[in-house]
């Protein structure tokens, strides 16, 4: 997402916090509410709105990368970026390529 898109989706947020209506069409229309409050959205996106519960956790699996995984050892392959939210804490984690001499951080 572009550097300015981002205070714009923090206007949408803030907007479906506080106006039901907003929400409800946000939630019905992604991509027609993202795109008339001016945030670039790629014609082909699928773009899906969550409306997380305090308790809720959401796991998103990447697309496979590719080349071979090594399951047992996925630090040293690309192999994902995990996304966990769970009652408003993120953590994201990067595991980079082998021979990179990086462990995953966070």
């Amino acid at each position: 997402m572009p550097q300015n898109d981002s205070g714009k989706m923090l206007n949408v947020i803030a907007k479906s916090w506080t106006d039901a209506d907003y929400k409800k069409k946000l939630l019905a229309d992604p991509k027609g509410v993202l795109t008339s409050e001016g945030i670039d959205v790629p014609p082909q996106a699928n773009v899906k709105v969550i409306d997380q519960q305090p308790n809720d956790m959401h796991v998103i699996l990447p697309p496979k990368p590719a080349g071979d995984i090594n399951v047992k050892d996925v630090g040293s392959h690309l192999a994902a970026t995990t996304y966990l939210t769970f009652g408003g804490t993120a953590d994201l984690t990067f595991f980079h390529a082998a021979g990179s001499g990086s462990e995953p951080t966070k």
